[in-house]
């Protein structure tokens, strides 16, 4: 959900059609990556937390629309050291700690539709508990 700072301007470099309405050379676009993820034309059930589709034999189209850390020649120089630090994080979390949802349900998980997301519910709690072993 989080990555690249919305919005993500780019100059159109030559006069084109986007969804039926032409923009012509010079102007600037911009796309929020949230709402590109969260698209069920490109993602289906985009709300549902399914790591499956990663696994299915078309999912290489999908990764054209995953653009957590932007595209191309701006897009984010932190990638790679943002992967290693996910690595570690979450090894740690899941080896030292258990963790169980407290008190929360899908409906503390609602964005407001803004050009960038803003979490509506309670957030997300857990109780988290040192593991014995």
């Amino acid at each position: 959900m989080g990555g690249v700072v919305t919005p993500l301007p780019r100059v159109v470099t030559s006069d084109v059609h986007i969804d039926g309405h032409f923009v012509p050379k010079g102007t600037i676009v911009s796309v929020g990556h949230t709402f590109l993820h969260r698209n069920a034309e490109f993602f289906p059930d985009p709300h549902e937390f399914k790591p499956e589709r990663w696994l299915q034999s078309n999912s290489s189209s999908l990764e054209n629309y995953l653009v957590p850390f932007s595209r191309g020649p701006r897009m984010c120089l932190g990638l790679n050291l943002a992967w290693c630090e996910l690595y570690l994080l979450f090894a740690n979390i899941f080896r030292k700690l258990d963790l169980e949802l407290y008190e929360t349900d899908m409906t503390d998980f609602r964005y407001k539709e803004v050009f960038g997301p803003v979490l509506q519910g309670r957030h997300l709690q857990a109780k988290i508990r040192t593991r014995n072993d």
